[in-house]
């Protein structure tokens, strides 16, 4: 059995030492940086039964900075899962509360990220900027890079695309030189907002860029996101077949692991793709499933996309 996995087996002379090693700060240490993986991998529903096990470990052990840490963990991963009303209450606690600068940082980072899942810019911006006050308190943690990050990304979710190019910019430069999931992130949005401003190009660049290193990572989920905006990009460049390939392609790993708004998207770029490249009936057929799908009190949704180009309107990394 795994030393680290927190359960038992019958009391024995194995058993007690294991259940030693599940009181040490080692133990605790081991889960946070199972947690990291699993969280950098993509997968939260494993990362969610670590951070439990971690709260656990931390009210039965640990110090008060311990169980705040273990809750920012938590909080992190159940507001990822959707499920950020278990856990924003105990984050404002920490917040108000800690005189720490790290645990401060990470209750703020991740009340921002509730409230942009949530749609909501401005109050996300608010805890995002105290984030990057609690980072630069905190110092030499890397912690500043990722304050700019969810800066940036509320920003691209308010589709301030100039401002949160220069913010992801920014975050890149903070970042250590070794390959990392939020270099790969930020890469990749990076280049999204340079495609809606014009720079095709340099976006794709970009993109391609951040989706490799996705791939060496084994983080193969993530790179729904990099589909998303290359598909984008080559619809910007007339090439449909290529904005087929990787609106598919987005599409299988959304309707696996990500959320209802990107598989709206990628249907959305598919049956644009499908739209321009000639193929009427496949294009009213994907348009018919968005519209049956999201809007269906909208049933006009479908005529109007066939015959209207909306995505310079719509920001597609929503």
């Amino acid at each position: 059995m795994n030393p680290w996995s927190g359960e038992s087996n019958e009391q024995s002379g194995t058993s007690r030492m294991k259940t030693r090693a599940t009181d040490s700060e080692q133990y605790f240490a081991e889960l946070r940086k199972q947690i990291q993986e699993a969280h950098a991998l993509g997968d939260l529903d494993r990362a969610l039964q670590l951070c439990n096990r971690a709260v656990a470990w931390a009210a039965e052990h640990g110090s008060q900075e311990d169980r705040h840490l273990a809750q920012c963990n938590q909080g992190e991963i159940l507001i990822n899962l959707g499920e950020g009303e278990r856990a924003i209450g105990e984050l404002k606690k920490i917040l108000l509360s800690s005189t720490d600068s790290t645990h401060r940082f990470l209750a703020s980072y991740s009340i921002s990220e509730y409230h942009l899942l949530k749609s909501e810019v401005d109050r996300g911006l608010f805890y995002a900027r105290l984030a990057l006050g609690h980072a630069k308190n905190a110092g030499g943690n890397g912690f500043e890079a990722g304050a700019e990050g969810q800066i940036a990304g509320l920003q691209l979710l308010g589709s301030y695309f100039e401002d949160a190019g220069a913010s992801f910019q920014r975050a890149l430069d903070l970042l250590p030189e070794q390959p990392r999931i939020d270099r790969a992130i930020y890469r990749a949005n990076l280049g999204y907002c340079q495609v809606v401003q014009g720079e095709v190009d340099a976006g794709l660049a970009n993109l391609f860029d951040g989706m490799r290193l996705m791939r060496e990572l084994g983080a193969e989920a993530w790179t729904r996101f990099p589909h998303i905006g290359i598909s984008y990009a080559y619809l910007e460049k007339g090439d449909w077949e290529k904005a087929k390939k990787h609106a598919k392609a987005a599409l299988e790993l959304s309707e696996a692991s990500g959320t209802p708004a990107q598989i709206k998207n990628s249907i959305y770029l598919l049956g644009e793709a499908e739209k321009l490249g000639g193929d009427e009936i496949a294009a009213c057929d994907l348009f018919l499933r968005l519209q049956e799908e999201f809007y269906p009190d909208e049933p006009h949704i479908t005529d109007f996309l066939m015959a209207t180009d909306i995505k310079k309107l719509i920001n597609l990394m929503v």
